[in-house]
């Protein structure tokens, strides 16, 4: 007899605990510690400052003259855009797109040697080129622009000579951190 009366004393027991949960209002917590950052800035190793994060993790630099975002991660600066070739092999004068109308940004390219950064020549008067392979500094790969397909459907483009500017890994040392 007692087995028997065991389901009923569980459901009302477990009917009670719902109840009483519903009628007692929440517990009030602490909202976590915000903090209100006007800016987040990149430092090496040594505490030196890289630069402020602008859009993501861009850093924005003023290079003779030219504004670049060029990306950082905790290794160091990350090589992006990409070279342009009259050549099938990657090899001659590397090229580039000048920067579209309307941009407060130089198109930038990153790469070796280091994290050298390298902008279409602003001194430079746009030329058609027909171009037959783009090199990818984050790949470190050349490939084909046959019919050009990586240019937009057409293989002649108006590009500039591409222009060094500065190693970006003989100022700073990674790893970065944020502060």
């Amino acid at each position: 007899m007692i087995i028997r009366n065991i389901k009923p004393i569980a459901a009302i027991a477990v009917l009670s605990f719902i109840a009483l949960m519903t009628s007692v209002p929440p517990v009030a917590y602490a909202a976590p510690a915000l903090q209100a950052l006007s800016s987040l800035t990149v430092v090496d190793v040594h505490g030196k400052l890289v630069g402020p994060i602008q859009g993501g993790f861009g850093v924005v630099y003023r290079i003779n003259g030219v504004l670049v975002n060029v990306q950082a991660s905790p290794s160091g600066f990350i090589h992006s855009g990409r070279f342009l070739f009259a050549s099938t092999d990657c090899s001659g004068t590397p090229l580039m797109q000048p920067s579209s109308n309307g941009s407060f940004f130089e198109n930038v390219t990153v790469g070796d040697p280091g994290s050298s950064v390298y902008v279409a020549d602003p001194g430079a008067i746009p030329l058609p080129v027909f171009v037959q392979s783009i090199f990818d500094p984050s790949s470190r790969i050349c490939s084909s622009n046959a019919g050009g397909m990586q240019t937009g459907g057409s293989q002649t483009v108006d590009v500039i000579p591409a222009l060094f500017e500065v190693d970006l890994d003989t100022q700073f040392t990674p790893p970065f951190s944020i502060k």
